[in-house]
C-alpha cells in the first residue's frame, strides 16, 4: 500500500465511492448511502480500518489494535468515520463471532464518534 506503481489501478488513484453495508437481513435502505473517497491517504485509512475488523473477527486482537492505531493516526472526516462505524455494526449484527470479537468491535466503534 505504500507504493503507487500502476497509475491505472483504481486502488492507487481516482475517486472511489464506498457504500454502506446492511445493518440487518433485509435492510435495503442503509445500502443506499455511500461516501466518496478522494485521496490515496483516505483509501489507505479505510483499508487499515477494514483490516482491523478482519483481524478482530479472527481473534487476533493485537493485530487488530495495530491496524486500528495506524488508521486512527491517518484520521478520516466524519462521513468516512461513519462508514467504518457502519461496517463494524453490520459485521457485528450479521456475522457469528465470539463475544471477545463483538466487544472489540463495539469498543472501537465508539472510539470513532
Amino acid at each position: 500500500m505504500n507504493k503507487n506503481s500502476d497509475l491505472q489501478d483504481r486502488y492507487n488513484g481516482g475517486e472511489w465511492t464506498s457504500g454502506f453495508l446492511p445493518l440487518r437481513v433485509g435492510d435495503r435502505e442503509t445500502i443506499k448511502i455511500s461516501v466518496p473517497i478522494y485521496t490515496l491517504e483516505q483509501e489507505k485509512t479505510i483499508l487499515h480500518f477494514e483490516l482491523a475488523i478482519d483481524q478482530a473477527l479472527l481473534g487476533r486482537f493485537d493485530a487488530a489494535n495495530q491496524e486500528f492505531a495506524v488508521a486512527w493516526k491517518l484520521a478520516l472526516p466524519l462521513g468516512h468515520r461513519q462508514l467504518i462505524q457502519n461496517r463494524m455494526q453490520s459485521v457485528e449484527n450479521l456475522v457469528q463471532m465470539p463475544e471477545a470479537s463483538k466487544s472489540w468491535l463495539a469498543e472501537h466503534r465508539k472510539m470513532l464518534d
